[in-house]
């Protein structure tokens, strides 16, 4: 089993969320896998340098030797940007629920980066998948979020209509700025905002993405209903397979 989810691990050392894992094993081999026994499994590969594990996001990837794990900084282009987000959504993916659910299993993908098909499908930079269940809702709920990154030259009125173009595919879709408070461009906010809200786009604001506190909520996205066709679509094209077969097992009632 342990090489087992070694092979579910993205050969080129991206992180996937630890509960991921743990759906795709049960999954794969058809009985409920402990959360003791993948522990154990990634402790084993960690001693032979295999894998390395982020336990307070509780995510774990192919051990990339000679890179860093940091992500980048100073903030040059959206790339840099990613995976700060990526990290604050696995760290706060119950903030866009209110109230939160009696329980939440997440995939917090880097869509913009994976290898794809056709290209049929929306590739917003980062996405997640969220299923939540309530105690009375008789089955589980699939919430797609995508995110769009842009840097204070990209802060437009275009930039709002990239993110709209997401919602094609997704629940939720969100527009997100990195505006540093010295930004010049935090002036082309207010109309970008009316915008986003004719649209039902969501808009956060990130002044420094190492500080959480400096991630904002300015406009929450209005759930859009998108169709079930677009959504699995979507899934298939952007998804890695260890997070699909998470998901399909997190929406079985």
């Amino acid at each position: 089993m342990r090489q087992l989810l070694y092979e579910f691990l993205p050969v080129d050392g991206e992180f996937v969320g630890f509960e991921a894992v743990r759906a795709a094993l049960s999954e794969k081999t058809g009985q409920d896998i402990a959360v003791d026994t993948v522990a154990e499994l990634i402790f084993a590969l960690g001693a032979e340098r295999l894998v390395d594990w982020l336990p307070d996001e509780r995510q774990v990837g192919r051990a990339r030797k000679g890179l860093t794990r940091e992500p980048s900084w100073p903030i040059q282009c959206e790339r840099d940007l990613e995976p700060w987000l990526e990290r604050y959504l696995w760290l706060h993916a119950y903030g866009f629920y209110d109230p939160p659910p009696a329980s939440l299993s997440l995939i917090v993908e880097n869509t913009a980066r994976i290898s794809a098909g056709a290209g049929r499908w929306t590739r917003p930079d980062v996405s997640m998948a969220c299923v939540t269940r309530y105690r009375y809702q008789a089955v589980p709920i699939l919430d797609v979020f995508t995110f769009e990154l842009k840097m204070p030259s990209g802060c437009n009125m275009l930039a709002v209509h990239e993110a709209l173009s997401h919602s094609s595919a997704a629940n939720f879709a969100y527009l997100v700025v990195f505006l540093p408070e010295d930004a010049r461009e935090t002036g082309a906010l207010p109309a970008m905002l009316e915008q986003a809200q004719r649209h039902g786009v969501g808009v956060m604001r990130i002044a420094d993405p190492r500080d959480a506190r400096t991630y904002s909520t300015l406009l929450q996205a209005r759930r859009n209903v998108a169709s079930p066709a677009k959504i699995d679509g979507f899934i298939e094209d952007r998804f890695l397979p260890v997070n699909k077969l998470a998901l399909r097992r997190w929406v079985k009632p």
